[in-house]
């Protein structure tokens, strides 16, 4: 017999991902396309459990007329019904979106090694460099609550 795997995927309140941004695959800000990445592109990488939770944080950004290439730090965690690790990433992005018609629209996404990748801009690396580590400390934090939140809901 074989068992329905539900998987449910945490999208918290103050996020700005909404069904709209799902027609566009992007969003009217930045932010909200960087939601849209987190909470659908994100969940299809990787191995499936039943609880997917995850944060970002945005270190630059790079803009044209055409385009805006984003670098952020991504975390992003599946468990099971236990709280048990299914899969897991906690990567620097650099995240390419399109603009067009006042809309930024997701395009790629690449996992990026810091410095050794060759056109990371030097803030971003000197960001990264200086962070002792705060910025990954408070983005599982949050991630952890989630998780904690899922396992009491049930």
């Amino acid at each position: 017999m074989a068992s329905c795997l539900r998987h449910s995927i945490n999208t918290p309140e103050n996020s700005l991902h909404t069904k709209e941004n799902l027609k566009i695959n992007g969003g009217k800000t930045l932010e909200e396309a960087m939601d849209y990445y987190l909470w659908e592109i994100k969940p299809s990488m990787g191995l499936r459990g039943n609880f997917f939770t995850g944060r970002y944080r945005i270190i630059d950004t790079l803009e044209t007329s055409s385009s805006v290439t984003v670098f952020a730090w991504v975390i992003s965690t599946w468990v099971d019904t236990n709280g048990n690790t299914v899969s897991e990433g906690s990567s620097i992005c650099e995240i390419g979106f399109k603009k067009e018609d006042n809309l930024y629209i997701y395009e790629n996404h690449y996992y990026i090694k810091v410095p050794e990748f060759p056109y990371v801009p030097q803030k971003v690396s000197d960001i990264l460099s200086n962070d002792d580590g705060k910025i990954y400390s408070d983005l599982m934090a949050e991630v952890d609550k989630d998780i904690e939140n899922y396992l009491n809901s049930q």
